[in-house]
């Protein structure tokens, strides 16, 4: 397959995309009411880091949304 077949099969191919859900009610609600210092510390700071991962990953999806758009 020459490039110019590669490239037009690229144009023509269906794109498919699967944004995650997160639902961060309950832990904004927790951080908010300052709650969340009942919660064991190892586990707060698993929660903390869990959600920088989720800020991360939806920068990530928008980036790579704007890009393909």
């Amino acid at each position: 397959m020459g490039l110019l077949e590669v490239f037009n099969a690229l144009l023509t191919a269906e794109s498919m995309t699967i944004t995650p859900n997160f639902k961060t009610n309950r832990t904004e609600t927790l951080k908010s009411t300052r709650d969340i210092k009942l919660i064991p510390t190892e586990i707060r700071k698993k929660i903390f880091e869990l959600s920088r991962c989720k800020d991360y990953l939806e920068h990530i999806i928008k980036r790579n949304t704007n890009n393909y758009l």
